[in-house]
């Protein structure tokens, strides 16, 4: 299983502020079930793990940067009731063309595009562009990226 306690550092209770660039928010695990039941089947393994251990949340600088890299981008892992929300039709925040069957909105770019993940293929934890090229092998490997590499490392692969 995926391992991102390196971000626990980052995480916060919603009503703490503090001005750093990676910022990430507790999920309830109730959350993850309620939104599983919602969409008719669990969300894929790494993606629960990084609920569980880190949360929701924004990817703003690579490791040991103390700005924001990604100012025209949100950057952001979705938390369960905002995917089940996109993924029902039910959020402001969805493309007019909605997303595919099997296709799984997680990431936010921004500007209504998603990185997507196939929960229900052979490689559940692969992530996607919402228009078909593979970003990543798994949300573990896509994560590490993110945050030891470059935040915006996904666009030179779209």
């Amino acid at each position: 299983m995926a391992d991102f306690s390196y971000l626990s550092g980052f995480s916060d209770p919603p009503d703490v502020d503090r001005n750093i660039p990676n910022r990430f928010y507790p999920v309830a695990w109730g959350d993850v079930a309620k939104a599983e039941e919602r969409i008719g089947f669990r969300f894929p393994p790494q993606l629960r793990c990084f609920f569980q251990q880190v949360g929701s949340g924004f990817f703003g600088a690579a490791e040991g940067c103390k700005e924001v890299a990604v100012a025209d981008h949100v950057n952001r892992i979705l938390n369960p009731i905002e995917i089940s929300d996109l993924m029902m039709g039910e959020s402001q925040l969805a493309p007019e063309e909605g997303f595919d069957e099997g296709e799984m909105p997680f990431f936010e770019v921004g500007d209504g595009s998603f990185l997507i993940m196939k929960p229900v293929s052979e490689n559940p934890d692969a992530v996607y562009w919402s228009y078909g090229p593979m970003v990543s092998l798994s949300l573990g490997e896509f994560v590490s990226e993110l945050y030891y590499r470059d935040p915006l490392f996904y666009l030179a692969l779209g």
